[in-house]
């Protein structure tokens, strides 16, 4: 299958919350801006801002695309709701 298959589900845009692919620890970036710049309207590469870490441009092939949150806290969080 296409490394980017999950793209085809729900293109990837500026503010979402993401973890790399490769990323063993799991840590949530989100989503800066989006550069398109290959023949696919849904590649290119992303700037994600990480906690702590500078921003970085990333393969959006490379990005997964975080529904929620990964511990589940975000019930826990006041003005989210």
């Amino acid at each position: 299958l296409d490394d980017c298959f999950w793209q085809f589900l729900s293109p990837l845009e500026p503010g979402d919350q993401v973890v790399s692919a490769y990323d063993t620890k799991m840590v949530e970036g989100t989503i800066v801006s989006i550069q398109k710049e290959s023949t696919h309207v849904d590649y290119g590469t992303a700037v994600v801002r990480f906690p702590g870490e500078e921003e970085k441009r990333m393969d959006v092939c490379e990005l997964v695309k975080v529904w929620g949150s990964v511990l589940h806290t975000e019930t826990a969080v006041p003005g989210q709701n």
